[in-house]
């Protein structure tokens, strides 16, 4: 008899094992009548997911602000507790001689002396960008200039040209720029 019950329990246990497989496998591999179904199955589940992950945050976020709200209380309770030590002078009442006070004589301010300042031609200033990025008026003269192109221009060695083909402009121009080539760096 004894054998029988265990048995039968056994044979119990296995068929609850059995129907609980199938289950699990119905709601992992779900048929499907066409794609709309499995994308809106699928569409549900994140939405489940992420319903999930912004319940977690609010709740963690939840838990900050009663950190902070207990961090504050402790601040107002600290800053109550401690009262300002206030200074008390006391002054014991000393008998002094009065003495008038002597006439105030009026003084008169310095009066800072301006330089004269040059009435300068504007037509011979010129705006010039300062290193803090501000505009000034200076005087400059032909020669100071740097004039800079509106667009990248390519160094001469790049422009045209072939692979391993040495510079057509070997012979320099003179003036004030001074083009470098590939074979001018300096070796060490």
């Amino acid at each position: 008899m004894l054998k029988k019950d265990a048995k039968v329990k056994f044979l119990e246990h296995q068929l609850e094992e059995r129907e609980r497989e199938i289950v699990s496998m119905q709601g992992a591999e779900k048929t499907f009548v066409n794609q709309e179904d499995e994308r809106i199955y699928r569409l549900e589940q994140r939405v489940r997911d992420l319903e999930a992950l912004v319940k977690g945050l609010t709740e963690e976020v939840l838990d900050l602000k009663t950190i902070t709200m207990k961090l504050y209380r402790a601040y107002e309770t600290k800053a109550a507790e401690k009262p300002r030590p206030r200074v008390m002078v006391e002054e014991q009442p000393e008998e002094k001689k009065v003495q008038p006070a002597p006439a105030p004589v009026p003084v008169q301010p310095p009066v800072k002396e301006r330089p004269a300042v040059r009435e300068e031609d504007e037509g011979d200033l010129d705006l010039i960008m300062q290193t803090d990025g501000t505009l000034k008026r200076e005087r400059r003269h032909g020669s100071d200039y740097i004039i800079a192109p509106t667009r990248y221009q390519a160094p001469p060695s790049l422009i045209g040209g072939r692979k391993g083909e040495t510079s057509r402009k070997s012979g320099r121009k003179g003036g004030d720029i001074i083009f470098a080539e590939e074979d001018d760096s300096i070796t060490k």
